[in-house]
């Protein structure tokens, strides 16, 4: 029988699940089942005011806009303003407030079966800004302790 280069039925990749590549932050690793992850993800990028655009079932892009001075004379929409003023923005000294680009991804961690990495990059913006919404985002998405018994 020829080897077959497709993965087994059961196999995450089957349902659109990457394995995982580089450094893992433990706290970001649950055996939690992916779609509850995402879900629950998901709610808390939208508490924190992010602009968010479904790539696939388990990765997501996302925007966390510019700060806008306060005292400024902008006339922007309604819209505009209900986005902004959801949006989490962290104290001048930790967080510049600039425009962050990065991905938030669901992926397998090869070698253990049913253990998923959330992976968190950045894409573009301040590394400051960036460093505050991914310790923001992990704090908030608090996975589920891995059961190692």
């Amino acid at each position: 029988m020829p080897y077959s280069t497709f993965p087994p039925q059961s196999s995450p990749q089957c349902f659109g699940i990457n394995v995982h590549q580089g450094a893992v932050d433990p706290s970001t690793v649950t055996s939690a089942p992916p779609p509850e992850v995402m879900k629950h993800v998901l709610g808390v990028l939208q508490g924190m005011g992010v602009a968010i655009t479904e790539e696939s079932k388990f990765r997501l892009r996302c925007v966390r806009p510019l700060r806008r001075d306060s005292g400024a004379s902008d006339r922007s929409t309604n819209t505009e303003e209900s986005v902004s003023s959801d949006t989490l923005y962290g104290d001048q000294s930790e967080d510049s407030g600039g425009e962050v680009r990065f991905s938030v991804e669901l992926t397998e961690i090869s070698g253990l079966k049913s253990t998923y990495s959330l992976d968190i990059r950045r894409l573009k913006g301040p590394l400051r800004s960036y460093k505050y919404m991914y310790d923001s985002l992990r704090d908030r998405v608090n996975l589920p302790a891995l059961d190692l018994h």
